[in-house]
């Protein structure tokens, strides 16, 4: 099994793009374990959502997947402070 408990691996974009975003991959099994929302788009990737309330600004981290990969593949990820602009 991955770290936390999930079975995932880290693209080098991912990783890259985390790095560069300040995101925690703690946080972003936070993200896959306990979404707000999954999507899944036409290409096969599944988008999690989760909003996190960062000293009083509510930000949408998205993790981006491919599940039909083994293990499953965080593509990428990153956080907004546009959260409307992702919600129904």
């Amino acid at each position: 099994m991955g770290d936390q408990g999930l079975n995932i691996r880290f693209s080098k974009h991912g990783e890259d793009q985390m790095k560069r975003r300040n995101i925690s991959k703690m946080l972003v099994f936070n993200v896959l374990k306990h979404p707000d929302r999954v999507i899944r788009d036409e290409s096969e990737i599944w988008i999690y959502q989760k909003k996190v309330n960062e000293n009083g600004v509510i930000y949408l981290y998205r993790v981006f997947i491919n599940p039909l990969k083994e293990p499953t593949l965080v593509i990428t990820t990153y956080k907004t402070s546009k959260v409307n602009k992702y919600e129904d």
